[in-house]
């Protein structure tokens, strides 16, 4: 007879598992119930009819101080969770996140309503008062660097946004203030007074350098002996002598003379604006003949530091 086998090793069976379901987690998002209209400023409570509270489908999966995202497709806005009073009730803060649709907007009922991220925030770029440009980006902090108020005198800079406005600003380069007259056939008496028509004006007060010439033209002279011929750049308005000159005449016998050019020591000083310089001349003794005339005359203002 054949030999009788057994199962080597003993024989067995494998025991299979079940799986068995977990409790149905929370939903990712919620509509809203109540439409929600974004407040007037950003981070301003959004209010509604209910007194505050928001009602939404289900607001347990929510956590005081999370940020949400709410949309019904057209408006859209990032709010705050602030409190919530119930399972399908909250209370909420506008962000004003980029994106959001603007203030008094109105955000449909049945809007959907999901967890979102805080916006990363870009501080506001640096004042130039306080040291930065007010710009984040290179072309437009030069544009308004270029473009804000210029830095005063006081404070080391030109106080002018233009190169002529800077040397306007400064004082310096601006055009003199000129009165040259000629053929002015003024006879010069013993009395100091005005050559006839020449005065200038002064344009702005500040400092100015003044510069003055007067030619003279004898014409058969006769002095009994030599004289002293005065000319001065006077300030009328304040009633000043701001330079002065002489010259002797000799004591010449019916004699005449190609004209001569008399150039005044310059002056500088301030000037008022307004005021008017002019040229005053006289003889301390008039010719006893022959005759004594200005010819040309000429006034010069340079402004050095208005």
């Amino acid at each position: 007879m054949p030999a009788t086998s057994s199962c080597t090793p003993t024989c067995g069976t494998t025991a299979l598992s079940t799986p068995v379901p977990g409790p149905a987690g929370q939903s990712a998002f919620t509509l809203t119930v109540t439409a929600i209209t974004v407040p007037a400023a950003a981070l301003g409570p959004v209010i509604a009819a209910n007194g505050g509270n928001i009602e939404i489908g289900n607001s347990d999966w929510l956590a005081i101080g999370a940020t949400i995202f709410i949309s019904d497709g057209t408006n859209v806005g990032h709010f705050e969770v602030v409190t919530i009073p119930d399972s399908t009730h909250v209370t909420l803060l506008w962000l004003d996140q980029t994106g959001d649709s603007v203030s008094a907007t109105v955000i449909a009922a049945g809007a959907k309503l999901v967890a979102s991220g805080a916006q990363v925030g870009i501080d506001d770029p640096l004042l130039i008062a306080n040291g930065g440009t007010g710009q984040i980006t290179a072309a437009l902090a030069r544009a308004a660097i270029l473009e804000s108020a210029p830095l005063a005198i006081a404070e080391g800079g030109t106080a002018g946004a233009t190169k002529a406005a800077a040397l306007t600003a400064l004082g310096i380069g601006q055009s003199p203030t000129v009165d040259n007259k000629t053929g002015i056939a003024y006879d010069i008496t013993a009395a100091a007074a005005q050559i006839t028509g020449v005065s200038a004006a002064v344009p702005t007060t500040g400092v100015y350098l003044i510069l003055a010439h007067v030619t003279v033209l004898y014409t058969g002279v006769t002095f009994a002996a030599s004289r002293t011929l005065t000319i001065k750049v006077r300030n009328i308005t304040s009633a000043a002598d701001l330079v002065t000159t002489t010259r002797a005449t000799n004591a010449p016998t019916t004699t005449g003379y190609i004209s001569i050019d008399y150039v005044l020591p310059f002056y500088t000083g301030t000037l008022t604006a307004a005021h008017n310089i002019q040229l005053y001349i006289d003889l301390s003794v008039v010719e006893s003949a022959g005759s004594s005339v200005v010819t040309d005359a000429s006034i010069v203002l340079v402004p050095l530091a208005i």
